[in-house]
């Protein structure tokens, strides 16, 4: 694990950024942490670290030396992987990397309404109301959805803000409200990815209690995605205030295409060669962004034949795999 934050009491926290201790085990003495499944396991002590630098309140005027606390947790991305043995919620910070990102022309608008949306504020609070919004993208596979919520994530950590992801709609629910304890006012993205997988396995009233439930915070954006609204019910898509714009993001059309593969020509070292533009507009036609990106890399950076890559990209996205192709094989051979 990364590092993590436990939200919690104490009124003299040190404003030290998380991310410095990212690589360190958090201080204190920890038991009976209680983890989600496939999280990595967090150090257990059995005596309280050498280096005692703060207080932590234990309750009824008592007080115990503790490591280092933190002000904020550190911009970035996290999941709530846990609980203390005492009901706090354990964060845990995760690596945020992605592909280099191209900003199409739909993200470019939901970025600009997300850019004033954190400016509105004042305005939902003259309203007496929640300053949230919800965006449900959905769109088939390798549509953009992902790129989408990537923009959305650089953007809030750009601000300062934190994007924590649900994987667990009641763990998820309880570290929102912590969250908001120790700082009410932090930029929040909640990322749903696949909201329809997290219906499927824990129940819709336990993902309708983050959106409109307990689980309510302010100052919070949601963003799901899904590849199959159909699965989802109305009560979830339909309702105000739970998804305020539910968009279809496209297979990229023949201009996203073209941006796209002027942007990664821009990137190519002086002296290489560039792509064709309408030779490579033509042949990827009903390609999804990943297939596109895939292309790119077989041609430029692994120097595969242009047509060769198109034939195979083209079967590739055709043909559906079957246990029936490996018949009468034995091994590697026929």
């Amino acid at each position: 694990m990364r590092g993590c934050g436990v939200a919690g009491e104490g009124e003299d926290r040190m404003s030290t950024p998380l991310s410095e201790f990212a690589d360190k085990p958090a201080a204190g003495v920890m038991s009976s942490v209680r983890l989600l499944e496939g999280t990595a396991a967090i150090p257990t002590y059995a005596q309280p670290p050498t280096t005692l630098c703060s207080w932590t309140d234990a309750g009824a005027r008592r007080f115990v030396p503790s490591g280092k606390h933190y002000a904020t947790l550190a911009a970035g991305v996290y999941h709530v992987c846990g609980y203390m043995p005492d009901g706090r919620p354990i964060f845990e910070w995760m690596d945020f990397k992605t592909d280099a990102l191209v900003a199409v022309e739909l993200a470019q608008r939901i970025l600009s309404e997300i850019e004033s949306f954190w400016t509105l504020g004042e305005r939902f609070r003259w309203a007496e109301v929640l300053h949230r919004r919800g965006y449900l993208l959905y769109g088939p596979a390798g549509c953009g959805k992902t790129s989408v919520v990537a923009l959305v994530t650089q953007d809030v950590i750009a601000r300062g803000g934190i994007v924590v992801l649900c994987r667990e709609p009641k763990l998820f629910c309880d570290g929102l409200i912590s969250l908001r304890q120790v700082e009410p006012i932090r930029p929040v993205v909640c990322v749903f990815e696949d909201i329809d997988a997290i219906v499927r396995e824990y129940g819709e009233d336990r993902v309708l209690s983050v959106l409109d439930g307990e689980g309510q915070i302010d100052h919070v954006l949601n963003i799901a995605t899904t590849n199959y609204p159909e699965f989802i019910d109305r009560r979830i898509v339909s309702r105000p205030r739970r998804f305020d714009r539910v968009i279809k993001v496209p297979m990229p059309d023949r201009d996203t295409r073209r941006r796209f593969i002027e942007t990664f020509a821009q990137r190519l070292p002086d002296g290489s060669a560039r792509p064709k533009t309408e030779p490579w507009i033509k042949a990827t036609e009903g390609f999804s962004f990943a297939a596109l990106t895939e292309a790119l890399i077989s041609v430029y950076c692994l120097d595969n034949p242009f047509d060769e890559t198109m034939e195979f990209l083209r079967g590739l996205m055709q043909d559906k795999p079957s246990s029936e192709d490996f018949q009468n094989r034995v091994g590697f051979a026929r």
